[in-house]
């Protein structure tokens, strides 16, 4: 069974089946029921398939937005 959450969520996506939202959403809350990590591919494959179909906004990490910023710098050496 491993794998298939992921490839379904990006498949919907993908499809861009708006009907799926809902059970995406579904499928999300039973991870954080679980306590699925928020690293595994499972919950981020729902995630990604959340954002791709508009029912769900993007988040980066303020730290994270730091480094992306540094990177359009010009390097120094």
């Amino acid at each position: 069974m491993a794998g298939r959450p992921l490839w379904a969520a990006t498949a919907l996506a993908s499809l861009e089946i708006g009907g799926a939202v809902e059970p995406l959403c579904r499928a999300y809350r039973g991870c954080l029921e679980r306590r699925t990590p928020a690293d595994c591919s499972e919950p981020g494959g729902i995630r990604w398939a959340l954002t791709e179909l508009g029912a769900r906004t993007p988040v980066v990490p303020p730290h994270t937005a730091r480094l992306r910023a540094r990177s359009n710098e010009p390097l120094t050496c």
